[in-house]
This record gives structure tokens, sequence and C-alpha cells, in this order.
């Protein structure tokens, strides 16, 4: 009960919102929506801004994953954080699908937009509003661009477009970059099929090997996008630089540290699996055996090794953690029983991998991060990974040879007490073939991402 009044309460304040804000546009106080954004930006972001630089307007923050805060820190521009619900809010206050039970349109229909249709006529009047109210809200904050985490995301479009319409820059930096499976390939070229063509000015990518699969199927013209490495990068490459990569941590403690992976993992918005979410409800559906063992084993020899720190290592909390939870007690287990296992999702992952004994993933840049740190890298290869309808998709496929795999659970956890028992050093030429696969895949080994996007960004503003 208590739920459903939290639930009432929500929806009434998002409701009254909505209706207080379409009456001041039937109103045309046009100036007083951009106020009203104006004070939810100030409210969000917690500090004036100097118009003595340009300001970039990023949507979803939440999804950049430091590329603001490395922005920020470099100087040459100031970042508005715009709450995603604001943007949700200002395009509820029109679109709104009459045969969904709460209103919301999908991905499709953004892509499919008939002519004379429901949704053609209510987006119309959405860029009608924010070509009058962006130009009042930009002023006052000097805001230059704006960015989007991802090219996948059309929601965000509907205000980076307009934008774009008004001459600032629409600038797309996706964040979701590693596409080292045949069947991820053809994800982005499935993608193009249903979006048509990138409608933002420049879309910045991680690596070659993405663009060019966009390019080629006719997403996005060349001149239009980059490849120009991951931001995020810079700082490991960077300490890598000033010393050989090494399995020595910072302490004389043994750390096994999991980047953990989500059932769903590489299988979210594929075709053919678009009911599949990060936690599929079918557990007959994604990695589920997988997820459980792993998570099993590790916090089985963090149970068993009260000497070995162990950390699970989420990218969200919610529902995630609660699941790694339902894992552990698979094995009888319990983590606040367990006081050497801690479960965060916060952090710097490359100050976990700096200072692990061995790094453990499934499916993450993580796993070629610690490789070329030098670090041993056990990779859990079994459960449903062995189904051939999941096999184009197994991230790394072709490049197990880098990494110690493991083909069952029992094999899984042996290795990973050897690998915490022994002094490991990476060989040379192991060490130069996940360089290369890093600089193919991930981002450039020398660095030199940050002055990249700056540049960038920059010339699109002053264009």
């Amino acid at each position: 009960m208590r739920k459903f009044f939290s639930l009432l309460k929500v929806s009434f304040n998002y409701q009254s919102r909505k209706w207080v804000l379409r009456t001041i546009i039937w109103l045309r106080w046009y100036w007083l929506v951009a106020w009203y954004c104006k004070y939810i930006l100030l409210k969000t972001n917690h500090r004036s801004f100097s118009t003595n630089k340009p300001i970039l307007l990023a949507l979803c923050p939440e999804r950049f994953r430091g590329d603001l805060e490395a922005l920020e820190e470099e100087g040459t521009f100031g970042v508005i954080r715009c709450p995603t619900e604001m943007v949700y809010l200002l395009n509820a206050l029109y679109l709104q699908n009459p045969d969904d039970e709460n209103g919301n349109y999908h991905k499709e229909d953004y892509f499919d937009v008939k002519p004379g249709s429901k949704f053609e006529d209510q987006r119309k009047k959405l860029d009608s509003l924010y070509l009058k109210v962006l130009p009042i809200l930009f002023e006052q904050f000097g805001i230059k661009a704006v960015l989007a985490p991802n090219f996948t995301m059309p929601q965000f479009d509907l205000l980076g477009v307009s934008a774009s319409n008004l001459g600032y820059a629409y600038i797309v930096i996706h964040r979701e970059g590693l596409i080292i499976a045949p069947g991820l390939v053809k994800r982005d070229r499935d993608w193009v099929k249903k979006a048509g063509v990138f409608p933002g000015d420049f879309l910045i990518l991680h690596n070659t090997v993405q663009r060019d699969v966009l390019v080629e199927s006719g997403y996005v013209v060349g001149n239009k996008a980059e490849a120009l490495g991951c931001v995020r990068m810079d700082s490991l490459v960077s300490k890598l630089s000033e010393c050989e990569p090494s399995n020595s941590n910072r302490t004389n403690v043994r750390r096994l540290v999991l980047f953990s992976f989500t059932p769903g993992q590489g299988l979210v918005g594929l075709s053919g699996y678009r009911a599949m979410s990060n936690f599929p409800d079918d557990r007959s559906s994604g990695f589920w055996d997988l997820f459980i063992h792993t998570h099993g084993v590790v916090g089985t020899i963090a149970s068993e090794n009260s000497d070995i720190e162990v950390i699970i290592k989420t990218k969200w909390k919610k529902k995630w953690f609660n699941e790694i939870e339902l894992a552990l007690k698979h094995y009888d287990l319990c983590s606040e029983k367990i006081r050497n296992l801690s479960i965060v999702d916060t952090g710097d992952a490359h100050d976990l991998i700096l200072s692990s004994s061995v790094v453990t993933s499934y499916g993450s840049t993580t796993m070629i991060e610690a490789g070329i740190a030098g670090k041993p890298v056990v990779v859990p290869y079994f459960g449903e990974v062995s189904k051939l309808e999941y096999q184009p998709y197994i991230y790394f496929i072709d490049h197990m040879h880098l990494f110690d795999v493991a083909y069952s659970p029992d094999q899984f956890k042996e290795r990973l007490r050897e690998r915490l028992a022994n002094d490991w050093t990476a060989p040379k030429p192991l060490l130069e073939a996940r360089k290369e696969i890093f600089n193919q895949y991930v981002s450039q080994i020398d660095g030199g991402s940050l002055k990249r996007y700056v540049e960038k960004i920059l010339s699109l503003v002053h264009d």
C-alpha cells in the first residue's frame, strides 16, 4: 500500500507539472518555460557557469562515465548536466502514445513516422516548442552545443535536432563501442536498417571498427564521424606508460576483482532479442547460468580464503546487487557474512585493476584493460556461452587466447586459485597482442583522446 501511494505521489507531481507547463505554453509565455528549465538546471548542477567559455549541454549525463568530468577539468568548456527527467517531461508535453498504457512511444515509432500520423503531429508541436524555448535558455547559459551519449536514443534526438536547426552543434559521443564479435557488427548494421540516417551534426566513436561499419552501412557520412578514442582510457595508458605493466599491486594483500556483468550482456537490443533486458524475466534467456556460477565461485573463494580481498564491481546498484545476493545464496553464501567480500557500484575501475592480483569478467572492456596492465585475466566460458544461438555475440570470441579461459565452474575456481597463489608476469608477446587488440577495438594505445575530443568539439562550436 505504501508503494502504491508513493507511485501515486510521483505520478501526481509529474502530471501537475506537465499541465501547468501546458497552460503556460497555451498562454505563449515561452520565457516562463525557459525560466523553469533554467531553475531545474541550476538546482541540479549546484554551480554557477562562466560565460567566458563555451558551455556544453549534456543530455542523459549519467551515461557519460567520466567524459564530462574530463572535459570540465581540461578547462576549454563548461558542462551543464541536463537531468534525464527534465527531457522526458518536456517531450511528454506533446508526445503521448494513445496505444500505450503509460503513453510511451517505442524506438520503432520514432523511425517509422507515417505522414499524417498522430506521432508526426505531436512531434511537430514539440519541435515548435523547442524552437521557441531553447534560444532563450541557451542564451542565458551561453550554451554552444548539445551532447548525447549514445546514437540509439531517439528520445534525446528530439531536443538535439531542434538545437541543431537553431544553429547549435548536436554532437553524439557514442559510449558503447566494443563490437568485438560478429553478431555485434550485425547489430549495428541492423540498427541502420531501422534508424535510417544519423540525425546529428557529428558522431564521435571510440574506434575505427565501429566507425567504418556505420559509414559503410550508410548510417552516417564519412565527414560527420570520427574515431577519437575513449577518454576514460587516457589515464590508464598514461599510468602504464610511466611504468612497465606488472602483476604487482599497490598493497601486499592478494586481491581478486570481478567486474560483474548482467545475464543480458551483449544481447540487449539485438535483432531477434528485442525483449531481452539486462536481467531478463525469462530465466531461460540470456546468461543466467553463467551469471550465477561466476558470482557463486567468486563468493566461494572469498568465503574459503579470508586472507584474500575480493571485490565485485557493478555499474549500478538497483536490482544488480539483489541478483548477486541470489547467486551467492545458490552457493549457500551471504555477502554480509563474508567480511573480505565487497560488492560495490562506485570506485574507479582502473584503480581496481592496477591494485588487483587477478581480474575476472565477461563481455567487458575491463578484460582487455586489465590485459594491457599485465594482469592475469580469467574468463568464465561455460553455461549458456556454448549455445550456438549466442555464439555470434560472445565478446572476444576470436581472441580468447589472450586470457585464461575456464570451461566449467570447477575449472574457473581452480584457475582463480592458481593465479592468486602464484606470481605471474605476462610474456612480452602476449602483452603486445593484448595492446594490439586494445588499440583496434577500444582506444588508441598512445592515449590523447581528450585532446582530440576538445579540438573536434571546439571546431564544431566555431562552425
